[in-house]
C-alpha cells in the first residue's frame, strides 16, 4: 500500500515532499525503504525501532522537516493533492488560522475485486473552530469533535506542543494535539475533497482509542494520562489567551462536554459565559442543534483518477 500511494503522489503531486516515519518490523522497513528509494527527489525515509515512543518520532520528524507548512499523515489515508495546495493557500492568507483542511471521504472494499465503495460521515464535513477566543474553540472543538490532525498546520506551531510523557494512548494523543492546534488559533474547512480514508476495521484486539473507552476500561490509566494533559492544556492557554480565566475548570469542562454531548439546551454554556468564562458570541454554537447536514456531493470524476490505480492494486486494505 505504501508503493502504490507513493507512486500516486508522484504522478499527481510531484512538488510534495514526503518525510516518512517508519517504525514498522524489519521485513516491512526493508519493502519501505525499497519503495521510497525510487522516488529520492519526493521521499525522504526515516526508520526508527518499532517501540519508538511516538513524540519522539514527531519531534525528530519535525526537525528534520524545513517546509513551513506540515501535514501529518496517517498510513492508511490518502491526502488528495488539490486539497492540500488550496488548504496551504488558505494558510497563507489567513494568519490568524492555526490549521485547514476540507472534506473526508470514507474508501471500502466494493462487491469486486477493483471495486470501492465511497462515503461521507458528517462528522468529517463540516465544523469549523473560528471563535476569537482559544477557549471557545477549546469547547466547540472537544463537544463537535472533528478531528483536525490530518490538516496542513504552521510547522512551528508544532514544534512548541510537548505531548506530556505519561500519555501512551492514541485518543489522549489525539485529543491533545487537537486541543493544542484550536489554542493556536482557529480551524477551517474548505468544502472540497481532501482525504481519502480507510474504512476497513482494524484489528478487533487494539488499544481503545475512544475517550469513553479509557474511561470504562481503565479509569486509573484515565486519569494518568488526563492529568498531565491538563496541565499542559492550561499552560498553553495561559500562554496564548490573554487574560487570566480558571483555566484549569473551563479544560475539565471541555473534556466533560466531550464525553456528554447532551448540553445543547445551553445551561452549561450560558453559565460559563455569565461568568466570562467564554465570549458571548460563542453560544450559538455550542448550543447549536447538531453538526451541518448539508454534505458535499461526491466527485466521482475527480476522485477516480486516484482511486482506479490504487483499487486495482487492493486499496485500501491494512495489509
Amino acid at each position: 500500500m505504501f508503493r502504490d500511494v507513493i507512486e500516486q503522489y508522484a504522478l499527481n503531486a510531484p512538488d510534495m515532499t514526503i518525510l516518512v516515519a517508519d517504525f514498522g518490523d524489519a521485513d516491512t522497513q526493508r519493502l519501505n525503504a525499497a519503495a521510497a528509494a525510487r522516488y529520492p527527489e519526493l521521499v525522504r525515509y526515516h526508520s526508527f525501532p518499532p517501540q519508538t515512543p511516538w513524540r519522539e518520532r514527531f519531534r525528530r520528524m519535525l526537525e528534520v522537516c524545513t517546509t513551513t507548512y506540515v501535514v501529518p499523515a496517517a498510513d492508511d489515508d490518502f491526502l488528495i493533492p488539490d486539497g492540500l495546495r488550496e488548504s496551504m493557500t488558505f494558510m497563507r492568507a489567513h494568519p490568524d488560522y492555526a490549521a485547514c483542511h476540507g472534506i473526508y471521504y470514507f474508501v471500502a472494499p466494493g462487491p469486486e475485486p477493483g471495486k470501492l465503495g465511497i462515503g461521507i460521515s458528517c462528522g468529517f464535513t463540516g465544523r469549523a473552530y473560528e471563535s476569537n477566543d482559544a477557549v471557545g474553540r477549546l469547547m466547540a472543538l472537544l463537544y463537535w469533535y472533528q478531528s483536525v490532525w490530518y490538516s496542513v498546520q504552521r510547522r512551528d506551531d508544532l514544534r512548541r506542543v510537548e505531548l506530556p510523557a505519561a500519555v501512551n494512548s492514541g485518543a489522549m494523543t489525539e485529543l491533545f494535539t487537537a486541543s493544542a492546534a484550536v489554542i493556536a488559533g482557529k480551524v477551517a474547512r474548505l468544502r472540497m475533497p481532501y482525504c481519502m480514508r480507510n474504512a476497513e476495521s482494524a484489528d478487533a484486539n487494539v488499544t481503545p482509542v475512544e475517550f469513553s473507552d479509557m474511561i470504562m476500561l481503565g479509569g486509573e490509566r484515565f486519569l494518568e494520562e488526563y492529568l498531565p494533559v491538563r496541565e499542559g492544556l492550561v499552560a498553553l492557554l495561559r500562554a496564548s489567551a490573554g487574560k487570566q480565566r480558571d483555566f484549569g475548570r473551563l479544560v475539565d469542562i471541555a473534556f466533560a462536554s466531550h464525553i456528554r454531548k447532551n448540553w445543547r439546551e445551553g445551561s452549561v454554556w450560558s453559565k460559563l459565559a455569565d461568568q466570562g468564562e467564554i465570549p458571548r458570541e460563542d453560544l450559538a454554537v455550542l448550543c447549536s442543534p447538531g453538526i451541518e447536514s448539508e454534505t458535499m456531493p461526491v466527485p466521482l470524476a475527480y476522485l477516480t483518477k486516484f482511486i482506479q490505480p490504487l483499487a486495482a492494486r487492493g486499496w485500501p486494505s491494512f495489509g
